[in-house]
């Protein structure tokens, strides 16, 4: 953890925290693994000598020239979005992002600006979830988070738990800032176009059923959980039954 005046700031190369401490501690970089658990504010520098104590303890430490640079978002903020909706949003979305060597653009999430709320969508190509939230927009925008980048944003956000909203900035092709309170947490984005997936989205609905969630879940899970096969669902014209079949390509 790198100490900059009242900043503390932390990275591991793929996203970057820094907090604001109530006081300017002095310049110095420290060993994560023995803050933890101590209170930052606590902490007393000896510049000169590049050593620190907190709590009783006295570290040993480097100067900051060794620490790794956290990318600057110089935007102002595209949005606001409550703690709530963007958690929520995150963690319904990350697990259908896909996995690809070929197609970085799929290996994240999309945030983007629609008809004044935050559109978070994921897809791996055979699945596609996308979730809409109310946000303050001040601008719109678009970026893609990579997928292990949301994960650890998403468990950072868990853990400061802001009760404000959460600014949103995003640099285009370069990083997205989310400032929650004391804490902002900055990652990389992926430079690459999302897949024009609404072409495969009707426009018109022309059959609208209910049924049972729960028997529907268990004939689609009969199905070999694999690309090779397509699961048909047919629908009777007298709309009072529907038959699934999983059918095994050549």
């Amino acid at each position: 953890i790198a100490f900059d005046g009242n900043k503390a700031m932390a990275t591991d190369l793929e996203i970057g925290i820094t907090y604001e401490l109530e006081k300017s501690v002095g310049k110095i970089a420290l060993s994560a693994e023995q803050l933890k658990g101590k209170n930052l504010e606590e902490l007393v520098v000896d510049e000169k000598e590049r050593k620190a104590t907190i709590g009783g303890l006295e570290l040993q430490g480097q100067s900051l020239d060794e620490f790794p640079i956290i990318p600057e978002v110089k935007a102002k903020p595209q949005l606001s979005v409550s703690f709530e909706a963007l958690e929520t949003g995150l963690s319904q979305t990350i697990k259908h992002a896909g996995i690809s060597e070929s197609r970085s653009e799929i290996n994240g999430i999309l945030l983007k600006s629609e008809n004044g709320k935050l559109r978070i969508t994921a897809t791996d190509t055979f699945r596609l979830n996308q979730v809409y939230f109310d946000a303050k927009i001040e601008k719109d925008f678009e970026a893609i988070l990579p997928i292990n980048s949301a994960k650890k944003v998403l468990r950072l956000l868990k853990q400061i738990k802001p009760a404000t909203p959460i600014e949103v900035a995003i640099d285009k092709g370069q990083a997205i800032q989310f400032k929650a309170g004391k804490a902002t947490v900055i990652s990389r984005i992926t430079d690459a176009s999302y897949p024009d997936y609404k072409k495969i989205i009707p426009e018109k609905v022309k059959i609208v059923t209910t049924f049972n969630k729960t028997d529907l879940m268990a004939v689609i899970k009969e199905a070999p959980a694999t690309s090779l096969n397509d699961i048909q669902i047919h629908y009777a014209p007298d709309g009072k039954s529907l038959t699934i079949k999983a059918i095994q390509k050549s």
